[in-house]
């Protein structure tokens, strides 16, 4: 497992995605994308919204 961060701005909006990499007896690497941001005096807080 290795773990990488991507930034990108969307609308305005800075948007931070970390993303997870597994390799665990799968024929092909596998990927998940995870929403997060920092808040000032709380720390990390991990994004749970989606849009359909």
């Amino acid at each position: 497992i290795y773990i990488t961060i991507k930034k990108a701005i969307f609308e305005g909006a800075t948007t931070r995605t970390l993303l997870v990499h597994r390799f665990g007896k799968t024929t092909e690497p596998v990927t998940d994308a995870i929403g997060f941001r920092i808040e000032p005096k709380i720390g990390f807080i991990i994004d749970i919204t989606t849009v359909a």
